[in-house]
């Protein structure tokens, strides 16, 4: 008996509806062997990928449909099919993470291993008290590291002594969700944040040796050229403190 599973018996498709949620802190440290050598790497030494934990800390924008992958679409999905799923594990369509003694322990681990101190960390976002606690983990551990990640538009890096932490301990580029320039906007597609913050996170970041990506999405339900020309100004204003951006069209997608 296979979880999940699709299949045909007797001309009939047949589908066992079980949900697994893995506990990540089972989870074996991921294997890059066979894939990362030196030899044929196109960057000056390897970048790892590696996840401290899955799912979204927000999980609200309306105009993403990333959460559908993580064990929160189990109850989107019944509610779009009709089908109950029986649950396997323990989930509640959040955030799920490790122990950070578990992440610190495999970092160091992979780092040794595959002689490199680059991570790029595949989270959909590092944030609040994870990241904060995050960080004061690495400088306790001495980890001499250094990383990207994804991040939201908040409050702690209003906080400048944090940013010097965060690059201190080895952050050096954040990707974030500016998305649009319109505080109407982002309330109506449900972002989360204040516009008004965005300015001082990038300056406070970039000050701190942190560089900088924003995506832009244009075209989002109650956009229009007036709100979206807000945009204009914004990265006329802080365009300095950018190292790079990627605008993308809104489209609709399943989920």
């Amino acid at each position: 008996w296979v979880p999940k599973i699709v299949y045909r018996e007797n001309g009939q498709v047949k589908e066992n509806l079980e949900f697994v949620v893995e506990d990540v802190n089972n989870l074996p440290p991921p294997n890059f062997d066979g894939f990362i050598k030196q030899s044929n790497h196109w960057t000056p030494r390897p970048v790892i990928p590696y996840l401290i934990g899955r799912g979204c800390d927000w999980g609200a924008c309306s105009f993403c449909d990333i959460p559908a992958g993580y064990d929160g679409s189990r109850r989107r999905m019944e509610i779009e099919t009709g089908k109950r799923f029986k649950l396997l594990g323990e989930g509640n369509g959040k955030r799920r993470n490790q122990n950070l003694e578990k992440v610190i322990s495999e970092l160091e681990e992979l780092s040794q291993k595959y002689q490199t101190k680059y991570f790029s960390f595949s989270d959909e976002e590092l944030t609040g008290d994870l990241l904060r606690r995050f960080v004061d983990k690495v400088l306790e551990a001495g980890l001499e590291i250094e990383w990207e990640c994804y991040g939201r538009i908040e409050d702690l890096y209003l906080d400048r002594d944090f940013c010097e932490r965060l690059r201190k301990a080895g952050c050096r580029f954040i990707q974030f969700g500016i998305e649009s320039a319109s505080q109407e906007v982002l309330d109506a597609n449900q972002k989360g944040y204040q516009f008004q913050s965005a300015r001082d996170v990038l300056k406070n970041t970039y000050e701190a040796g942190i560089m900088n990506h924003v995506f832009i999405l244009n075209g989002l339900p109650g956009d229009n050229l007036i709100e979206d020309s807000r945009l204009i100004g914004f990265l006329e204003e802080t365009g300095h403190y950018i190292t790079t951006i990627k605008p993308i069209s809104y489209k609709v997608s399943k989920w």
